[in-house]
């Protein structure tokens, strides 16, 4: 039993890498085609940095109320 989920976490790992690797080298042709896009990329930080703050800050407030 441990073995097979041994196995079947490690062929997850190594499905995620697979597509994940691919999905970086698509972008960096789409991102090279359409300078643009490439512009705008660098901007994603900016937008997305304060929404997992506030996503952060909310959970960790909900975690340490008291249940009623």
């Amino acid at each position: 039993m441990k073995f097979g989920i041994v196995a079947a976490s490690l062929c997850v790992t190594v499905i995620l890498t697979w597509g994940a690797a691919h999905l970086a080298i698509l972008s960096t042709l789409w991102f090279g085609e359409i300078p643009e896009v490439a512009k705008a990329v660098r901007l994603f930080p900016v937008f997305i940095l304060p929404i997992v703050a506030v996503a952060i800050y909310r959970r960790r407030t909900r975690a340490a109320m008291p249940a009623l």
